[in-house]
């Protein structure tokens, strides 16, 4: 039986495990941070709960329409009502797109985390959280993980599904034949800062002008302003939780000030896009180092490394969206399995 590890526990990561193991591989999943999920997390204030990072997923394609509502539990899975309408620098909001307001906004009742849960259950690959891996070594015929926690291994092939930043730092502090030209490969990766900042408002006030605003030129301190109660489920009725990615530019010289600074600058910009009036009862900092990817890499300049078990895969391939992260991790599965079939 064959032994991957998987380094990063988002979408794609947790994609490729429950292909692997559905294949019979024994696959372990390093992640980093206290939950898996990557962007696509849901967190909670007390009765309330919000999505910090992928606000929604879409199934545009035929494989994500048939893993998402036929090979998973679709109980809970929801389309959000409400259009998405776009603002500019001035904070004028326009009409939205009726094609793409027309599309489905899949989300469920329970969080859009519950996609991770809802892969990690299909699999029940061992997960270690907390698990910051540093490197990466060859020895006894396979891989060994190599991070704060100790030594692991000895794994058949490894998936690195981390941000490009991450997957760079981890893969500087290794040895392997081919290291120097995969770490030049990820720098071509470019990506956008977020903090993402959520207030909560025990009052709801007027109805929103929309379930979501997006910037649409890039020269608004805020790139994407939703509204989550107006998510089935998501808030108790007469509150108000507003969710804003702040924009790459405010975002990134600002990353490691305190939440209490960022809210308190972001919140007089919040309020007049939002049209929100009542006292902020509670507020949570979310920071997105490596949010969205602006410049894609190609996974053909990541050939070299897979010829010795060494797979990459995430959002820095197919540009940041949910469902095309989940695509991306079921085909680096793919990949690997054919590889071991391979190399025995």
């Amino acid at each position: 039986m064959a032994s991957v590890a998987i380094i990063g526990g988002g979408v794609s990561g947790l994609a490729a495990a429950w292909r692997l193991r559905l294949a019979g591989a024994e696959v372990s999943v390093f992640e980093a941070g206290p939950r898996l999920g990557g962007r696509a997390i849901t967190l909670h204030h007390g009765l309330a709960r919000f999505d910090p990072g992928a606000q929604f997923f879409r199934t545009e394609t035929p494989l994500a329409e048939a893993v998402v509502r036929g090979e998973l539990p679709a109980a809970g899975l929801l389309d959000r009502p409400g259009e998405v309408r776009p603002f500019d620098g001035d904070g004028v909001i326009g009409d939205g797109d009726p094609r793409q307001n027309a599309m489905p906004k899949w989300v469920y009742r329970q969080g859009i985390g519950e996609l991770a849960r809802l892969l990690w259950a299909a699999g029940r690959p061992t997960v270690h959280l907390g698990w910051a891996v540093t490197a990466l070594e060859r020895g006894g015929g396979g891989w060994i993980i190599a991070g704060a926690k100790g030594r692991t291994g000895t794994f058949d092939a490894v998936l690195l599904s981390a941000p490009p930043r991450a997957a760079s730092a981890i893969l500087e502090r290794s040895t392997f034949e081919v290291r120097d030209a995969t770490v030049a490969a990820l720098a071509r990766a470019t990506s956008r800062t977020i903090i993402a900042i959520a207030l909560g408002f025990e009052e709801a006030g007027v109805a929103p002008p929309a379930y979501a605003l997006v910037n649409i030129d890039r020269a608004h301190d805020i790139s994407w302003l939703a509204f989550e109660d107006q998510k089935p489920g998501y808030v108790p009725a007469g509150h108000r939780v507003v969710m804003a990615h702040m924009a790459s530019h405010w975002s990134l010289s600002r990353l490691h000030e305190p939440d209490r600074a960022l809210v308190a600058e972001a919140e007089p910009a919040i309020r007049l896009l939002s049209g929100v009036v009542a006292p902020v009862h509670w507020s949570k900092v979310v920071r997105w180092p490596e949010a969205l990817p602006d410049t894609l890499l190609d996974q053909a300049a990541f050939a070299a490394p897979e010829s010795d078990g060494l797979f990459f895969a995430g959002d820095a391939f197919t540009g940041g969206r949910v469902h095309l992260a989940l695509e991306d991790g079921l085909a680096a599965a793919s990949r690997i399995v054919d590889y071991v079939a391979c190399s025995r």
